[in-house]
């Protein structure tokens, strides 16, 4: 029975292993995207003060602001459903309602080990704890971090739907203010 436990508890920690390589895998995607956003403002913000002349306000520069100004919408949402999949997510069970004494506390989430009062608090709560109830808090710390992953990658695919729509803006506005710049 104890052989028994100690292979659960080594395989659940590759499990956990294999999820948090996901969970580094969306959020490095997440930072690049951040990366890609920077670049696209600075060069859509050139062509705009480049193409657009005050001097002569006219239908087509209201057309390329206002442009503009739902782009810099469409980047401000991209840049936030990037955060939201880069931020951690520190939920601690699936309630996440908080331990009510160091005894229902994980020995193994980050958050519930800086919980307690001391390290000799910590390590007694280990010690007490059997084979059992680690395998325990293991499985349920697997299960957590499936719904973290899982949630990761939906925001992810917010972050998506953001880059089209502020992709399509940029290359609409490239296009009317070549026009715009060609013809005036």
């Amino acid at each position: 029975m104890m052989q028994r436990n100690l292979d659960k508890i080594d395989f659940y920690f590759k499990v956990l292993a294999r999820y948090d390589q996901y969970v580094q895998l969306a959020n490095t995607k997440a930072s690049n995207h951040i990366t890609l956003l920077s670049s696209i403002l600075v060069a859509i913000t050139a062509l705009v003060g480049w193409g657009v002349s005050f001097n002569n306000f006219d239908c087509f520069t209201a057309i390329i602001l206002i442009l503009y100004l739902i782009f810099l919408l469409f980047s401000l949402r991209w840049y936030t459903s990037c955060m939201a999949v880069i931020e951690p997510n520190r939920m601690r069970n699936t309630n996440n309602s908080g331990a009510q004494s160091e005894s229902e506390l994980s020995t193994i989430f980050y958050s519930d080990v800086a919980k307690f009062l001391s390290f000799n608090s910590f390590k007694s709560q280990i010690n007490i704890k059997n084979e059992n109830d680690q395998l325990e808090d293991l499985i349920h710390q697997v299960y957590i971090m499936a719904k973290v992953t899982e949630r990761k990658f939906e925001d992810f695919q917010k972050v998506n739907t953001m880059v089209v729509a502020t992709v399509f803006c940029s290359i609409l506005i490239l296009f009317l203010t070549c026009v715009y710049k060609i013809n005036g």
